[in-house]
């Protein structure tokens, strides 16, 4: 395929790294870059998979460039699209394409395309927005998903699933004495210990300021999320080291710091697919609380029935205490 372009301006595609395609009005490809041969596997751009770009296309997105073309107008004017192209592994590259109308350039005669993979990037941006950006746990928004799709596995499974909410209880003591960044490296410790005790099927999550959420999905039992509860309390309850560098104004350069923060923690258990995620997350934060309240750590598994209408049907607590010593002896291969 010979550049029709170069010729004319051989910066326009030497000095380009973005996929380009130069096509017929018919969308049959007339030329392609090396850009576009990197950003889809080809061999060569001489040899491209497909001689008709709406073949490369995800189907979904077909109409979508067809309309782009249709309305786009005459006179060099642009129009911008998103679109998944396909890639020889099988798999789809997202690409930011500006289609130019070209036809009455005596360079080109037809429709330019000019697209950037921008696959990585949305990537990034996606785990971004569903990652807690301090401690790299999922946020509220990425367990709010693994929950619905856990409470939806309960039309075909009796498995239970279980909500943990977890408080630390001295955090804002630590925070007021020795600062945020003291405080941010006490959060990025606890959610490593969390993390070391829990199921592989489980979800740790920061909720926010000093409280985790972990989804225990696939439960064999209620008791399952109480011997999941148990591990995480034994792990807080040993204090933090503390780099006093990390503390503004200390004198201290020598032997780390040890803080203890404790945790109190709720439980909730549903095995009703109905049941609201809120209405879950909610009963674990109520548990939580009762923990609080009566200084047990760990609070009453709230086990919730089924949809709660009016009032009716409300979390019925099926274990008013735990008794710690017990939990803290409780088996740890769940």
């Amino acid at each position: 395929m010979i550049d029709p372009l170069v010729a004319a301006d051989p910066r326009l595609l030497l000095e380009r790294a973005s996929t380009l395609y130069v096509i017929a009005d018919d969308l049959s490809i007339r030329y392609a870059n090396a850009g576009t041969a990197r950003a889809l596997g080809w061999e060569s751009a001489n040899d491209p998979a497909e001689t008709n770009v709406a073949a490369l296309l995800h189907p979904a997105d077909r109409p979508l460039l067809a309309g782009v073309v249709r309305d786009l107008p005459p006179g060099g004017r642009s129009r911008q699209l998103q679109v998944r192209m396909r890639h020889t592994n099988g798999g789809w590259r997202t690409v930011a394409v500006v289609a130019h109308d070209m036809a009455h350039d005596e360079r080109v005669g037809g429709l330019l395309l000019e697209g950037w993979d921008i696959t990585e990037h949305l990537d990034e941006l996606r785990a971004t927005s569903l990652t807690d950006p301090l401690t790299g746990l999922a946020n509220r928004a990425l367990l709010g998903d693994r929950l619905r799709r856990s409470l939806a596995l309960l039309h075909r499974s009796v498995a239970p699933v279980g909500l943990l909410f977890v408080d630390l209880n001295e955090f804002k003591a630590v925070n007021d004495t020795y600062g945020h960044p003291a405080g941010d490296r006490v959060l990025s410790a606890v959610s490593a210990r969390i993390g070391r005790v829990l199921r592989p099927q489980d979800t740790l999550c920061r909720w926010g300021g000093d409280e985790f959420v972990v989804l225990c999905a696939e439960l064999d039992s209620p008791g399952d999320a109480v011997r999941v509860a148990a591990r995480v309390r034994s792990v807080l309850a040993g204090p933090v080291a503390l780099d006093p560098a990390l503390v503004p104004g200390s004198q201290n350069s020598g032997s780390q710091l040890e803080l203890n923060v404790g945790s109190s923690i709720g439980i909730a258990v549903t095995t009703h697919p109905e049941t609201p995620a809120a209405a879950l997350i909610g009963a674990a934060d109520r548990s939580m609380y009762e923990a609080k309240r009566a200084r047990t750590g760990v609070g009453p598994v709230m086990v919730l029935g089924g949809l709660p209408v009016g009032g009716q049907n409300e979390p019925e607590p099926v274990q008013r205490s735990i008794d710690l010593d017990q939990t803290n002896s409780l088996p740890r291969d769940q």
